[in-house]
């Protein structure tokens, strides 16, 4: 079970397609003293490696519900990349529905709006080998090692095969807006318009700030600091951090 701080406010993230909890560390360095990182495991990876991986979207919030239900009581934001955006989504709508406290505000990276298409990435869970690894590579999201060592590939891809179907199984389902603000940040050489970003805001009743970052699918590597900056000013400036 993982702690938390009286007086902090956990940032819970969730983990994009193919990732563990492992996939955040970086901002860990990064964030202020009054807020933790709190990634999240889904089944088939890290310290979860012996459980079957889950194909189903409905599977995958349940299972990260009851991993951070007792959580909620403190002040959180939700937030993820790519996938980990759609279930931070999904997840906020599950909390709501259940009348928990709300997150603080949701967080989303490299995620088009949940009424759009899913088309950020160009893989496919059914792709071939050769095809699957040429996309991949072209998003930038895994290690060169791990693309050209067999023995490390062949651990991966089931894990990112069976994430990529649980996005491909998705479907959207109006609803009531949330009552939650949202910041969404996207990279300039994504598959994605700014339309498809804008589609974010009929998703809540509050502000969505949209905001654009240089780079692909995977630009959150190379802005952490920045990103980590922006969901604290905000924060700071609603007098929920400092000293």
């Amino acid at each position: 079970m993982l702690s938390k701080d009286a007086g902090k406010i956990n940032l819970i993230c969730f983990p994009y397609a193919g990732g563990s909890k492992y996939s955040y560390s970086v901002f860990n360095s990064l964030v202020s003293p009054q807020m933790n990182v709190l990634p999240f495991e889904l089944p088939g990876r890290g310290d979860r490696l012996m459980e079957p991986l889950l194909n189903d979207i409905k599977a995958v919030v349940q299972d990260l519900f009851g991993q951070i239900e007792n959580l909620l009581r403190e002040p959180y934001i939700l937030y993820g990349h790519s996938m980990g955006g759609l279930l931070a989504y999904l997840m906020a709508k599950k909390i709501s529905g259940c009348r928990l406290p709300l997150p603080l505000k949701l967080v989303i990276t490299g995620c088009e709006g949940p009424s759009v298409e899913y088309k950020s990435i160009k893989l496919q869970s059914d792709l071939p080998i050769p095809e699957f690894i040429t996309e991949l590579r072209a998003l930038g999201g895994a290690p060169e090692g791990v693309l050209e060592d067999e023995s490390f590939f062949n651990f991966f891809e089931p894990i990112l095969r069976a994430d990529l179907r649980v996005i491909e199984g998705y479907e959207y389902q109006e609803s009531f807006p949330l009552d939650i603000p949202i910041c969404v940040m996207y990279g300039s050489e994504e598959d994605m318009t700014a339309v498809d970003v804008e589609a974010w805001q009929k998703e809540s009743g509050m502000d969505v700030e949209m905001i654009q970052f240089p780079g692909n699918h995977f630009f959150i590597f190379n802005y952490a600091r920045q990103i980590v900056t922006i969901i604290e000013q905000k924060l700071t400036l609603a007098g929920k951090t400092g000293p």
